[in-house]
């Protein structure tokens, strides 16, 4: 049987790595944040905002659960990795490559030529790198090594916020921040599936048929939870400029949302690397397994609520002194941008207990329902172009998703309590 406190140790130990890459890419986030706010202003931050989150619901949508279905599977048959991994890696790298035609068409058919349609076509490469290293992270987190992760994606963060920083510097601007952080993201890509065939399994171009077959029947829902996750986060972004909202109250949202973002990254680790041990539990039978999603709302929760509360108070003095006075306006957004944060986090844990006993359909439910709370509400918003008005249509959103897991996730343990009483 699995123990609690090894659980409690390997989630501790590989959380602990991965939480600290994405601390410590948060601060460099962070300070980039600034400088890019310092040196483009709001109107062209709101367009890196929107290129990158135009991206971002493309990696989404093509992910089909990998993050999650790759741990689970390393964690129960390291011996069939490599086959797995690779097919894994060979659907992914196909999705891909048909949703960069995807991004291509919609720069082509949204934009007229300049600065926007550039942006979009030079987030492509970030696409496709960023989507290798995803790929490659779950690979490290199902063999319970994520050391090396940790190291590469610390270096080639600090790699993008030095040379970024550099050519705003030297005034080179919007354009070549993009050209830097896509080819960050492929050498990250890159990298990593070096690494992973180096030093843990052999990783094999290949198409198999029947593990796609099974990937895209497994991984159907968790990809279309994954997508509507991306939607929510990334799609009021895109819903505001096709709406012709001003650019600079654009990067005002996009800036309190990448807060969000930053947040939610920061916590994640933990959430991720519980995975494999939820699922070796779950296999020995463990029935504290039941009591986790609880405490997952209850902390994520009190994060938000007491960190909307002081984010609200200091939010519109901090941001102006580190951001300048362009962004007093997001300031007066940090503490819904927090309190959003909490929302996605509140239902990770019922969510994951879900996964592990087979359930997958719970994202796609709360993602429509909150996709569809959002976008109504988000819409309704454009009518003012209210921005605080239009955070509190994202913040309903991810409070609809957040109610309707978590409330499915407490019916799923009762029915197996039930089964277990049976038994």
């Amino acid at each position: 049987m699995v123990k609690l406190n090894q659980g409690i140790r390997s989630i501790l130990q590989n959380g602990t790595y991965l939480a600290g890459s994405a601390w410590i890419t948060v601060v460099l986030r962070a300070i980039y944040l600034i400088a890019i706010t310092r040196f483009l202003g709001a109107d062209n931050y709101g367009v890196w905002a929107y290129a990158l989150a135009t991206y971002a619901i493309a990696v989404g949508m093509v992910s089909f659960g990998a993050e999650s279905l790759i741990p689970i599977r390393l964690a129960a048959d390291k011996l069939g990795a490599a086959k797995f991994a690779s097919a894994a890696l060979t659907f992914r790298i196909i999705l891909q490559a048909i949703a960069a035609l995807a991004i291509a068409a919609f720069a082509i058919l949204s934009e007229d030529p300049g600065i926007t349609q550039t942006a979009l076509f030079l987030s492509i490469p970030a696409f496709f790198g960023r989507g290798l290293a995803i790929w490659a992270q779950s690979v490290f987190v199902g063999f319970e090594q994520t050391k090396t992760h940790v190291r590469l994606s610390v270096a080639m963060q600090c790699f993008e916020v030095s040379v970024g920083f550099l050519t705003l510097w030297l005034g080179y601007g919007l354009i070549s921040i993009l050209v830097v952080h896509s080819a960050t993201w492929l050498l990250q890509g890159g990298l990593s599936l070096t690494l992973i065939n180096r030093h843990l399994t052999p990783i094999k171009m290949s198409v198999d048929i029947a593990t796609s077959m099974k990937l895209l029947r497994n991984g159907v829902a968790l990809g279309l939870a994954a997508s509507l996750g991306a939607w929510m986060m990334a799609g009021p972004l895109v819903l505001l400029r096709q709406a012709d909202i001003d650019l600079t109250n654009l990067g005002q949202i996009a800036f309190a949302l990448q807060i969000t973002a930053l947040l939610v990254a920061s916590s994640q680790p933990f959430l991720t690397v519980a995975l494999p041990v939820l699922s070796k539990s779950k296999s020995a039978g463990d029935k504290r397994v039941a009591h986790y999603g609880r405490l997952t709302l209850l902390v994520a929760m009190a994060f938000g609520l007491v960190g909307a509360f002081i984010a609200d108070k200091v939010g519109t003095p901090v941001l102006t002194f580190v951001a300048g006075a362009d962004f007093a306006v997001a300031g007066q957004l940090m503490g819904l941008s927090v309190l959003i944060c909490g929302l996605i986090l509140a239902p990770a844990g019922y969510g994951q207990y879900m996964l592990v006993h087979g359930r997958r359909w719970h994202g796609v439910i709360g993602g429509v329902i909150g996709s569809t709370v959002l976008v109504a509400m988000v819409l309704a918003a454009t009518e003012t172009m209210d921005v605080y008005q239009i955070m509190m249509a994202v913040a309903a959103g991810w409070f609809a998703r957040a109610l309707v897991i978590c409330v499915m996730g407490i019916l799923e343990i009762r029915r197996q309590g039930s089964i277990d009483a049976r038994l």
